[in-house]
């Protein structure tokens, strides 16, 4: 399993800290290929042809662990956004990428859209995520 681990600066202030997971086989030389584009979902699409879509995402607000506490520079009890997901393989439905990511609530509003899908029960909705500053 690969692990990517990135932050998120919003001019100086680390406001998100993610990682996300990916299954070697799904991309084996992943390491290499962040090298030269910095987007995951990229390197899918452009060098193993996999198409990532979101089958499933959870957002809430909670207190983070101290490790986030100690990454993100907050104080204990403060709260902060926790988005996980899993995207699959348009096609194949393999599991392409597992997320999660802590973000600062005092810096970050999150808003979380649902597709059409959503509201008539026909297919499984896919979550789209939009992180915008306050």
């Amino acid at each position: 399993m690969h692990e990517v681990v990135r932050e998120f600066y919003i001019d100086d202030l680390l406001a998100s800290w993610t990682h996300e997971w990916i299954p070697v086989d799904e991309a084996p030389h992943l390491d290499l290929a962040l090298h030269a584009v910095d987007s995951v979902d990229l390197v899918l699409r452009q060098t193993v042809r996999v198409r990532p879509m979101r089958a499933w995402c959870r957002v809430s607000i909670d207190v983070p662990p101290a490790e986030v506490l100690r990454v993100l520079h907050m104080e204990n009890g403060q709260p902060a956004w926790l988005v996980e997901s899993v995207s699959r393989d348009e096609a194949l439905g393999n599991v392409s990428m597992c997320s999660r990511t802590w973000t600062r609530a005092d810096a970050v509003r999150v808003v979380v859209e649902l597709d059409e899908r959503a509201a008539t029960g026909d297919e499984v909705a896919t979550p789209q995520e939009v992180v915008t500053p306050p």
